[in-house]
């Protein structure tokens, strides 16, 4: 499990096994544990099958897939 703050231009990988708890600051997000917190991501989130998302999602795409479990304020927003 990781607590804290995770920022970064690029792709995070959340495994299946993976837990974080804070905020998520990045490019996009592929989500197959449990996040708990905000996630914003300036392209992309996806939620597959095994994820758990608790708290916020912030991105101008999202994709969540059928299993996935999602209890989160959620905003999405597209920039033209």
């Amino acid at each position: 499990m990781f607590s804290g703050t995770i920022a970064s231009p690029d792709l995070l990988e959340v495994g299946a096994a993976g837990t974080i708890q804070g905020r998520v600051e990045v490019a996009q997000a592929l989500v197959a544990g449990r996040v708990e917190g905000e996630l914003i991501a300036s392209e992309r989130v996806t939620l597959l099958d095994t994820a758990t998302v608790v708290g916020r999602i912030e991105t101008p795409w999202l994709d969540v897939r059928t299993g996935a479990q999602l209890d989160a304020t959620v905003k999405v927003h597209r920039t033209e």
